[in-house]
């Protein structure tokens, strides 16, 4: 069993926009290795729990702790270090190559210096090599197509090698080879002890790659636990009826019944 020096602990997380409450009593504990999904219809509330988890919202909670640490005691510099961020989409205001989009990543390490090492070098080049965009190295950001866009942004938080990645949507822009390929990633960087959280509208892909899910429904906790707790009950409870899961060449697939 794992002390809490190796575990981020949520307990009862709360947030409102005036009287209107959007997340109410949100509790979960993950450990180092655990690749968590996130699942949700649309207006949940998932968005907003991220959010909340970055501290870009003023929750409420009894607890919020990371390895140890409270997260209202960290910096912002702390943080930076210890949670990297894919949002669903980003524009960026000025002209940058992929290259110094990605390098952006290795910031929070340089302790208020911006310069590159090396080692700093080759560990964003490995990071867009991973993601399948290193020829696109030199490319100017704002002229890549939405999905290239989203696996910059994604091999940028690789490159900052924090001990959390929070992914919101991440492969909504991408085609479905690049999809798989990118849960692969985050399937392999969780096993080396990191955390990662990812917001999916894609069940199969949680399904098939987490390690741990949680279902939000009205901004409450619907069910939280390994990936086996998905089950038809939880998809109508989640998505509404038809949804079906069956097997097929050893491989459980969850499908839209039409009939």
């Amino acid at each position: 069993m794992q002390n809490s020096l190796d575990k981020i602990v949520v307990g009862n997380l709360n947030f409102s926009y005036g009287k209107n409450q959007i997340l109410s009593g949100i509790s979960f504990e993950l450990e180092r290795g655990d690749l968590l999904g996130l699942m949700g219809s649309n207006g949940s509330g998932k968005t907003t729990l991220i959010r909340s988890l970055l501290g870009f919202l003023n929750a409420s909670y009894d607890e919020y702790s990371l390895f140890g640490s409270k997260f209202k005691n960290l910096s912002i510099s702390q943080i930076s270090k210890l949670i990297s961020y894919v949002p669903q989409a980003h524009n960026l205001a000025f002209n940058y190559t992929l290259f110094e989009v990605v390098s952006m990543g290795k910031k929070p390490h340089f302790g208020g210096v911006f310069g590159f090492s090396k080692a700093d070098i080759k560990s964003v080049y490995a990071a867009m090599d991973m993601v399948g965009i290193l020829q696109l190295k030199d490319r100017n950001f704002s002229e890549l197509s939405g999905g290239q866009k989203q696996l910059g942004l994604i091999a940028r938080a690789i490159a900052q090698n924090s001990e959390v990645m929070i992914l919101d949507e991440p492969t909504s822009a991408l085609d479905f080879s690049n999809q798989i390929l990118i849960w692969k990633v985050m399937n392999t960087i969780s096993k080396s002890g990191k955390i990662i959280i990812v917001c999916s509208h894609e069940p199969n892909h949680i399904f098939w790659f987490a390690t741990k899910v949680f279902a939000i429904k009205d901004g409450k906790s619907l069910a939280f636990g390994k990936n086996d707790i998905i089950n038809e009950i939880l998809l109508e409870q989640i998505y509404g009826a038809n949804y079906k899961i069956c097997s097929l060449a050893n491989q459980k697939i969850i499908y839209y019944s039409i009939n």
